[in-house]
């Protein structure tokens, strides 16, 4: 499997960056949609070090204690 990258905004600082929605095998944590069932891509911004989770929806990223995510472990071990 390819990388897969799309443009998001961080939630905490607004930095506009290419998201990187992982490769299949990573270790990573889980998180995911509480209403889809999804499961959602983590990525650091470049630029606030934060964690930012990618939703659906194009250019818009997520914090990690949003009330529409939950956290499962690490996933790919």
């Amino acid at each position: 499997m390819a990388y897969e990258y799309r443009e998001v905004v961080c939630p905490y600082c607004e930095h506009r960056f290419m998201f990187n929605k992982g490769v299949d095998g990573e270790k990573y944590y889980e998180y995911t949609d509480k209403t889809t069932g999804k499961i959602l891509s983590s990525e650091i911004c470049p630029k606030c070090g934060k964690t930012v989770i990618a939703i659906d929806k194009v250019l818009e990223g997520i914090r990690e204690d949003d009330d529409r995510v939950v956290t499962h472990g690490i996933r790919g071990l």
